[in-house]
C-alpha cells in the first residue's frame, strides 16, 4: 500500500482534517476557517454603529456567521476551502464554462458557492485525488457495506506491512494509525507520563516539519509569510506566536502530532522485534 505521507496533497487535506460539517469538531473548524479566510484575503468591514444595540452583531460578525452557516453544506476541510481561495486568488478555477472565476475579499455566499464548486469538480476530473482516494477509501473511510471480516483483514494486513517495515529497518507512514493499539498494551508509559519530554519531542518534529515545508517549492499548507514566522519563532525561542499566526501554529501543531505519534509507534514495534530476537537467540543459545 502506498505510503500514507506520500499521497499527493489534495488527498491530504481532504483526510488528515475534520469535515466542516463534522458534529463534533465542525463548528470550531469552520469559525478557525473564516478568521483564516479574513486574514488571508485581507477583508475590509465597515465598523460597529457607535449607537447601535450591545446584542446587535457588527458588520463583520454578521457576515462570518452567515458564510459560517453556509459552508457547513460542505463536504469539505478547511484545509481544501483555504486551497480552493488559493487556486482562485492564483486564477486557477474555471467554472463549468470554462471562465476563470474571479476571487474578491469579501465572504459573499454566492462567490463562495461559485469557488467551493469549483473546487469539487476540480478534484471529481484529478486523476491523483481519485486514484489516491481508491487506495485509501478502505483504510481510512471504510463504506457500511465492508463486512467486519474484511475490516479486521485490512487492518491485520496494516499491521504486518508495519512489522516488515520494523524488520528490514525500512520506514512505515502508516505506523501511526496504531497508537491506541500500542498504549492499551502498555506501551510508551515513561513518554505519556512525561509532559516536559511531550513538548520537546513536539517541538522538534515541529521543527522538522517545517524545514520540509520550507524545502518544498510551493508549500501546500503554509504560505511563505507562515513559514518565516515559523522559523523566527523557533530562532528566538519565544514563547508566544503572533496573533494572526495562531490557526496555521495549530495546523503546524496537529502535522507534527500524527508524525511524533508515527515515530513513537514504529520505535515501540522495534523494540519488541529486538526483544523477541534476544529471547530467541538466549533459548536456542548452548549452555
Amino acid at each position: 500500500m502506498q505510503d500514507i505521507q506520500n499521497l499527493h496533497d489534495i488527498v491530504k487535506r481532504e483526510i488528515f482534517y475534520p469535515k466542516l460539517n463534522d458534529k463534533e469538531h465542525g463548528s470550531s473548524e469552520r469559525e478557525k476557517l473564516t478568521k483564516r479566510l479574513v486574514s488571508m484575503l485581507q477583508m475590509k468591514f465597515d465598523p460597529k454603529p457607535a449607537d447601535s444595540d450591545e446584542n446587535f452583531l457588527s458588520p463583520q460578525e454578521l457576515a462570518m456567521a452567515e458564510f459560517g452557516s453556509y459552508i457547513r453544506r460542505y463536504q469539505l476541510t478547511a484545509e481544501e476551502v483555504i486551497e480552493a481561495y488559493r487556486m482562485g486568488v492564483d486564477k486557477k478555477l474555471l467554472d463549468t464554462s470554462g471562465n476563470i472565476i474571479q476571487v474578491y475579499p469579501n465572504l459573499s455566499i454566492i462567490q463562495a458557492g461559485e469557488v467551493l464548486n469549483a473546487y469539487l469538480n476540480f478534484k471529481a476530473e484529478n486523476s491523483l485525488h481519485t486514484n489516491g482516494i481508491k487506495k485509501l477509501k478502505l483504510l481510512l473511510n471504510p463504506e457500511k457495506q465492508i463486512s467486519p471480516e474484511e475490516a479486521k483483514e485490512n487492518r491485520k494486513k496494516l499491521l504486518q506491512e508495519l512489522g516488515e517495515a520494523v524488520k528490514n529497518d525500512k520506514p512505515c507512514g502508516h505506523s501511526f494509525l496504531f497508537y491506541d493499539f500500542v498504549v492499551r498494551k502498555g506501551g510508551l508509559k515513561s513518554y505519556l507520563a512525561n509532559a516536559d519530554s511531550q513538548k520537546i519531542v513536539l517541538q522538534k518534529k515541529m521543527r522538522e516539519v517545517m524545514k520540509f515545508e520550507k524545502m518544498k517549492v510551493k508549500s501546500a499548507f503554509f504560505n511563505s509569510y507562515e513559514l518565516a514566522q515559523f522559523s523566527e519563532y523557533f530562532e528566538t525561542g519565544s514563547e508566544k506566536i503572533l496573533e494572526d499566526m495562531h490557526f496555521s501554529f495549530e495546523r503546524l501543531k496537529s502535522m507534527a502530532i500524527t508524525q511524533v505519534k508515527n515515530d513513537l509507534v514504529y520505535g515501540w514495534f522495534k523494540k519488541q522485534y529486538k526483544k523477541k530476537q534476544n529471547e530467541q537467540y538466549n533459548y536456542n543459545k548452548p549452555e
